[in-house]
């Protein structure tokens, strides 16, 4: 069975350490990158140069034909702990996520695993508020059927 993963924010804080993982433990992991950010990439890496806030940039990163099983593990946000949200907090997290999630499900991509920043910002009334969300440890490592002590 020929498995693939796709992995946005692979130059981030935590997409590195998953791609290191992920390639270390022999997983076939394909990366989306901005273009200055491909140079930060292992050579043998395969990548797409794209951006989650253009969804036609997508197109060639979900290209999956002859693969049985593709996993996508969506990490590009914008991570911040600034009293004031970043300019493009919603439109990266939220606007990205959704050109990604439509992009998945328009390729029949069975299997998302979406990473988020330690918390999540919503909007009331002109007020920003923060909650935090928690996912098992495992999550990754089950869904990418990889044993969890590679991860």
């Amino acid at each position: 069975m020929k498995k693939l993963c796709l992995l946005t924010g692979a130059t981030g804080h935590l997409g590195s350490v998953l791609l290191s993982r992920l390639t270390a433990c022999g997983a076939r992991v394909r990366a989306l990158v901005l273009p200055e950010e491909a140079a930060f990439l292992p050579p043998e890496v395969p990548y797409t140069v794209g951006n989650v806030t253009y969804p036609d940039s997508l197109i060639p990163f979900f290209e999956t034909d002859g693969y049985d099983t593709v996993t996508l593990i969506h990490c590009a946000a914008v991570v911040t702990i600034a009293s004031r949200p970043h300019p493009g907090l919603w439109r990266i997290n939220v606007g990205g996520t959704e050109n990604v999630l439509r992009a998945a499900k328009r390729t029949g991509v069975a299997r998302m695993i979406y990473v988020s920043s330690v918390t999540c910002a919503t909007w009331r009334k002109g007020s920003f508020s923060v909650r935090s969300v928690a996912a098992p440890a495992n999550a990754i490592s089950s869904a990418v059927n990889i044993p969890q002590s590679g991860i």
